[in-house]
């Protein structure tokens, strides 16, 4: 593990590795810190994706066709 984190890889698999060898230090509470604070990032992203006007069709559209997919079965 400390080989991959030494090499050029994104931040997320960075992180990822960091959660693992906490994980396998037996530091839990450390672990769900990082879990929380990686899912807040998550939260915040999608809510941007989500907000954002172009994406808002798209995801309207991708509603609407999977409605009219269940009245057509």
């Amino acid at each position: 593990m400390n080989y991959l984190e030494s090499i050029s890889l994104n931040d997320k698999t960075i992180e990822y590795i960091e959660i693992l060898k906490l994980f396998w230090d037996n530091k839990y509470d450390e672990v769900l810190e990082a879990i929380e604070r990686n899912i807040s990032k998550l939260r915040k992203g999608s809510l941007y994706y989500e907000n954002n006007p172009v994406n808002k069709g798209f995801i309207l559209m991708a509603d609407a066709r999977g409605k009219r997919i269940k009245e057509i079965i």
